[in-house]
């Protein structure tokens, strides 16, 4: 496993890539934290849909008790062939119960994107997770040998290379639909989305984009239903 002097010197000649550059108080002695992002998955116990939620004024994400939901990191992470990564909690988060991954945190050599969280409350109370504030921390070790096919490579279909934001299984996505305005709370699935103090803000409405004309991603508010 790495040291956090390694961790540097390898981001600082660009090895290893983590963007934004981690401030100094991120770097563990064996790890760099990873930051709470403003995208969201519900996922729903009876298989209805619900949204993927971009939400650029919430400063808050309330998780109720033995809710899951999919996030995602604020940085993007770029791993060369020659190292692995494993992604794992806090440990104030862990003494609250909450999961930030079931059976993925392991992140392939090759790997470029930011990294989807699969949070988890197993406390019997809600849950408050700070946008922008350490949610995860990433370690990194070096391979025997550079991968011969890295992920990324033909054939492996690496379907979720350069994913950004919150990014459900891929087997799952049908469609997008856009959400135009402002929604100070969204409730989906029992996931709360804060409106920040002072934040008058207005409801906003949901409609179907023209289908000839692809969703940008880059919209500063986007919803994606799934079935």
């Amino acid at each position: 496993m790495l040291s956090d002097g390694t961790i540097r010197k390898l981001l600082a000649n660009n090895h290893l890539v983590i963007d934004p550059l981690p401030p100094d108080n991120a770097y563990q002695p064996a790890s760099v934290d990873l930051r709470l992002g403003r995208s969201f998955v519900a996922i729903s116990a009876t298989g209805a849909r619900r949204p993927t939620v971009l939400a650029p004024h919430v400063d808050t994400v309330w998780l109720a008790p033995g809710r899951c939901v999919l996030a995602t990191t604020v940085e993007r992470v770029e791993l060369p062939a020659d190292i692995v990564a494993r992604v794992e909690g806090k440990s104030t988060w862990g003494r609250r119960f909450l999961l930030v991954h079931t059976t993925a945190g392991f992140i392939d050599p090759g790997f470029h994107g930011q990294i989807t969280l699969e949070l988890t409350n197993l406390s019997p109370v809600a849950l408050n997770l700070p946008v922008d504030e350490p949610i995860a921390q990433v370690s990194f070790d070096y391979l025997d040998a550079a991968a011969v096919r890295p992920y990324g490579s033909a054939g492996l279909d690496s379907r979720y290379q350069d994913q950004v934001g919150a990014t459900p299984a891929a087997a799952t996505r049908r469609e997008q639909w856009l959400l135009s305005g402002y929604c100070p709370t969204i409730n989906a699935s029992q996931v709360w989305c804060a409106r920040p103090a002072g934040h008058a803000g207005r409801h906003g409405s949901i409609r179907r984009p023209d289908p000839n004309t692809p969703v940008d991603r880059a919209n500063p508010v986007w919803v994606e239903w799934r079935h």
